[in-house]
Parts: C-alpha cells; structure tokens; sequence
C-alpha cells in the first residue's frame, strides 16, 4: 500500500487514539496567530513549516510570515501558486515549496513550531468544498487536531520535511540540518507521547483569546 500523501490522514493514523475536532476558519486562524506568537515573542530559532493551502493566503500575511522568516533561518511555506504571480521558489526570510493543486496538501492547512524548549502544532483539512484558501471565506470548516504533544509535533514535522525533500530535492542539506538541530532523525520504534518540550500556556492562552476577540469583531 502507498503511504498517505496528507499528513492529517498520516497523523490519524500513526497516533489513531486522536479525536479531530471541527473548526470554522475564524477560529483556526486565531489559532495558528497564537502559535506563531510564541515565534515572535520568544528569543530562540525554531523549525517552522507552514502549509496554507493557496498562495493568496500567504500574500494576505505576507509581513507576518516574513517576521516568522526572520525569527529563524528554518521556516519552510508551502502553498498552490496563483495563475497570476506564481509562487517563487525562494529562501530569504522564508523557504518557499509550490505545490500541484492535485496534492493532497492543497486541502490542508498545517502550522509545525519545534524549538529545543517546546513545540506547537495544527494539523488541519478542509472539510468544504467552496473555494479552498479564499481568505474570506469565513465559513470554511476545517478538521482539525492541535496539541503541544512532543511526540505528534516532531513525528509530523519529520514527515513534512521528507515531503519537502520529494517537493525540492536541491534542499536537501537543509532537511538534513533540521532534522540533525531539532532531534528529529527517524527512529525504528513508534514515537511515544512525550510532554518533555513544555509551552507556555498562560501567554498562548491570553494570544489566543485576543485573537478570537478580534475574529469576531470583523465578523
């Protein structure tokens, strides 16, 4: 059988006791703005990979995800091109990866932070079928699993990076070098749920209820 080309379908399997839970967009992207916080407020390098679906998204917050870029020289984003400017294969601040529409990644939208002191994580589907990455459509619902579990993070950072290695065999020594910084290297046994990298919940908390304020004021 051929493995999963989407990592929400990889992660429900590899860790099958998860209970995805469905989210409207609004809430996702409070969510994923949280998370990115703990980048922007923290004083360390973190592996980043971001996966948004569409280019239109990543140009809606370009600036945000160029101050992500610049917190860390490992922040990988990959997206569908859009038929107008495409999306170019670049490295500063940010490492871009198009994808084909017919991947499976182009329905999904996925937020991996591992640092050496904590990890965060979204692991998304959209579960509609209207114009995938509209940034405005605020009734797309997406399946969704986030956690801080070390275990969840690292094994679907690793997957991500092997996926990112197919998607631009010329980067190579730096998959290597993320894998090698952030302890990610493959092991033959399953990865065991782990809390060892802890994240600072009061403050993601806080981030994440002003952003939910905020969602809900554009509403």
């Amino acid at each position: 059988m051929n493995p999963p080309t989407s990592l929400f379908d990889a992660v429900l399997q590899e860790f099958s006791d998860l209970r995805p839970q469905v989210y409207f967009k609004p809430t996702l992207t409070a969510l994923t703005q949280a998370m990115e916080d703990l980048v922007l407020s923290r004083d360390e390098q973190p592996l980043v990979i971001l996966s948004l679906q569409r280019e239109q998204q990543y140009r809606c917050s370009i600036r945000r995800y160029q101050q992500v870029g610049q917190r860390s020289y490992q922040t990988f984003v990959l997206a569908v091109p859009d038929d107008v400017t495409g999306f170019a294969i670049a490295s500063d601040p940010c490492t871009t990866i198009p994808l084909n529409s017919e991947d499976a990644l182009a329905r999904e939208w996925h937020l991996l932070i591992v640092s050496r002191r904590y990890v965060a994580g979204a692991i998304c589907r959209a579960s509609t079928t209207s114009d995938l990455g509209d940034e405005f459509d605020w009734s797309e619902r997406y399946e969704s699993v986030w956690t801080f579990d070390a275990a969840i993070v690292t094994w679907a950072a690793r997957w991500m990076l092997d996926r990112i290695l197919i998607l631009r065999p010329e980067l190579a020594e730096r998959v290597a070098a993320a894998k090698r910084d952030y302890r990610l290297a493959a092991t033959a046994a399953r990865p065991r749920r782990s809390h060892a990298r802890q994240t600072d919940a009061s403050a993601f908390a806080s981030r994440l209820v002003t952003y939910l304020q905020a969602s809900q004021y554009q509403l």
